[in-house]
């Protein structure tokens, strides 16, 4: 590891390249390009994991994965996820971000990755970090890259004109999904000048490339992003978050995805103040996300310090969720010598072992269409990432049950592992554990549900039946006693 380390060149990423749901990393280095550091000793085509006490850290050099040219991005964006259609595969594939060009890299199911293709970056010079989601819910990882338009411009501070690219497989074209207009006129009220910002601080020696913080903050079951934009004119650093909305107004040749995303909240107040890094959290554990703020402290010097930004409260939303966690389903040695097999996880003493992996894929069955929405877990770990260790799905106003629940594991060279779920209750958190992992129908999940969404509607729900029925009965006594009355009167004209 040592040696290594002396001769890095690049940041690691993390992934699970063999399937055994231990993480290995890829670097490049001076001598090989893509540098597999694999978390124990054993051969690149084996997949059989070897028992605990004998893993020992051991290094492979990839060269099947890259030519001579290759040369990673500083900074780049590599990425572990499924980049194809959920109905085709689900195995997990490499992206690789290169200085010229991007390397998707398959995996083919009992063959490892064995199958390349290369595609060419979109032609403009200033770009960002890449950035996957399930854009248009059409089942499938959708690729993005926030650019400058202008070619002129040398650095994001100075440009006038930024658009976000998507790939879109079919037509193999880079297209502009960003609304260059806000989506309200407050957000943006003096008509400034707004980029992406590259923020550079602690003596420059940190620069955190722009990104973009994937999630879905409205839950209406399509994917937005949070960033930082910068002030053309005065250079003050603001938090963005950008809706993913229905792009109505373009004709299917020019947005095939018919989705775009639009600036719809700017930090102002008390958050406006040079913000350096945002990212996205499920703070207090029940579904919903919150905008996390990273800004300098102006009374302190050279420091930064952390603040929270509720959308959900700010806008009043209603929102339904599901959460999915997988985790890797492993034990540690007891013995010391041999790999102890995992107790089922099925009694209310016993707790599930693992950590969060990278590299799983989740997919589930929309309300509203025959597609799924799919998102992976954990897909980026290099260049303040600062991604999820989990998926939340958002499912807008339904609270039908979530149908066709489908989870796939890293494979390796081995055959796709994956496994599928029916009626999952909304506002719940999933924990998948995939233990024996080539045995998929052995897998189980635990359900934790969040009555803290639904305990205000059941309250309000009670509140007017016991109201709607108090009515009824007062009704019904009413009428009672006015025939009761008849009758009594009607008794008196008899005798009298």
């Amino acid at each position: 590891m040592n040696d290594i380390l002396t001769d890095v060149l690049s940041e690691p990423f993390v992934l699970d390249y063999n399937g055994d749901m231990i993480m290995d990393f890829i670097v490049s280095t001076r001598t090989c390009k893509t540098y597999l550091w694999l978390g124990h000793n054993v051969t690149e085509s084996e997949i059989v994991t070897a028992p605990y006490s004998n893993r020992k850290p051991s290094g492979i050099c990839l060269k099947n994965l890259t030519d001579d040219e290759f040369v990673f991005a500083k900074p780049h964006s590599s990425a572990f996820l499924n980049l194809e259609h959920y109905q085709k595969n689900m195995n997990t594939d490499i992206f690789l971000a290169g200085e010229k060009e991007i390397k998707y890299i398959y995996n083919v199911e009992e063959q490892g990755f064995s199958m390349k293709e290369n595609i060419s970056y979109p032609k403009h010079k200033l770009r960002g970090q890449s950035a996957f989601m399930d854009f248009n819910y059409a089942g499938q990882m959708t690729h993005l890259i926030p650019v400058c338009l202008e070619s002129k411009a040398g650095n994001f501070k100075d440009c006038r004109s930024i658009g976000l690219v998507a790939w879109h497989h079919d037509t193999r074209q880079w297209i502009n999904v960003l609304d260059p207009e806000p989506a309200n006129v407050s957000v943006n009220p003096n008509n400034r000048t707004l980029s992406f910002s590259e923020q550079s601080f602690f003596y420059n020696e940190i620069t955190v490339p722009v990104a973009l913080r994937v999630g879905d903050l409205n839950y209406d079951g399509y994917p937005d992003f949070a960033t930082i934009l910068v002030d053309v004119q005065s250079g003050r650093t603001f938090a963005a978050i950008y809706l993913n909305m229905a792009d109505n107004n373009t004709e299917a040749l020019s947005n095939p995805f018919k989705r775009k995303f639009q600036l719809c909240w700017l930090s102002e107040g008390r958050y406006a103040e040079s913000i350096a890094m945002v990212s996205l959290f499920d703070l207090y554990d029940n579904g919903r996300l919150v905008l996390l703020l990273t800004k300098f402290n102006q009374e302190q010097g050279n420091t930064l310090q952390t603040v929270s930004y509720d959308y959900y409260i700010d806008h009043r939303l209603y929102y339904s969720f599901i959460r999915v966690t997988v985790i890797t389903g492993r034990c540690t040695d007891k013995e010391g010598d041999q790999n102890v097999q995992c107790p089922k996880v099925r009694g209310k003493d016993q707790v599930a072992l693992g950590s969060n992996p990278h590299g799983p894929n989740v997919c589930f069955a929309g309300p509203y269409t025959t597609q799924h929405s799919c998102s992976a877990q954990l897909t980026q770990s290099a260049h303040f990432a600062l991604q999820l260790p989990y998926m939340i799905f958002g499912l807008g106003d339904i609270l039908n049950v979530v149908s066709d629940l489908k989870v796939s594991i890293p494979n390796g060279a081995g055959k796709t592992r994956r496994r599928a779920w029916e009626e999952d209750i909304p506002g719940s958190k999933l924990v998948i554990v995939p233990y024996q992992l080539d045995q998929p129908e052995n897998w189980y999940k635990r359900v934790y549900i969040n009555m803290g969404i639904y305990s205000m509607f059941s309250l309000a729900f009670l509140c007017i039946l016991c109201v709607f029925l108090i009515i009824a009965i007062y009704f019904l006594h009413c009428r009672e006693r006015k025939e009761d009355r008849k009758d009594h009167m009607e008794y008196k004209k008899h005798w009298l």
